[in-house]
């Protein structure tokens, strides 16, 4: 059975962190976890016992110049979230949210075709991030610190279940 398990992280402390304890549990119970992040992420994983992965990312805000850098940097992050997809063809994926995760989910579901991958998402905050709110019809299971979540529609209740943070 493949017990490989990818992790997307974004670049913010209280993103990454959450993902490192948990890939960290999941590697101590004898999964093979990586984890996907950003170049601001990195300084929140050292402590992360698996493989990391680095990719390009950027949000979309900002003059014309800003937004044609942020395009060409997402196109090198969905092409690096691919390969990395193909190595290690993971059965399972944690997205723990931020813009730095939009291009690595983007894959997952498009290679949800070839591969039998769930994804599954967990929101740290009350108010459900814009990339995690994208993807919520792609998940099998949202993940929640709070009860009541801000913004989430209500036929996605039902895949709420409130875990806490990691």
């Amino acid at each position: 059975m493949n017990n490989r398990i990818l992790i997307c992280s974004g670049g913010t402390g209280g993103h990454v962190l959450p993902a490192v304890n948990f890939g960290n549990f999941l590697i101590n119970q004898g999964f093979e976890c990586y984890l996907i992040l950003d170049h601001r992420g990195k300084k929140f994983s050292k402590k992360f016992k698996g493989k990391t992965f680095v990719i390009k990312s950027s949000h979309l805000s900002g003059n014309i110049f800003f937004k044609i850098i942020s395009i060409i940097k997402l196109i090198l992050g969905f092409f690096q979230s691919l390969f990395i997809l193909f190595k290690i063809k993971p059965n399972l994926s944690f997205s723990f949210g931020s813009y730095a995760t939009f291009m690595p989910l983007a894959v997952i579901v498009i290679c949800k075709f070839f591969f039998k991958i769930k994804l599954y998402i967990h929101e740290q905050n009350s108010v459900i991030g814009k990339v995690n709110l994208f993807f919520l019809p792609f998940t099998k299971t949202l993940f929640t610190n709070f009860n009541y979540i801000t913004n989430l529609p209500k036929k996605y209740e039902n895949k709420k279940i409130q875990v806490g943070l990691p």
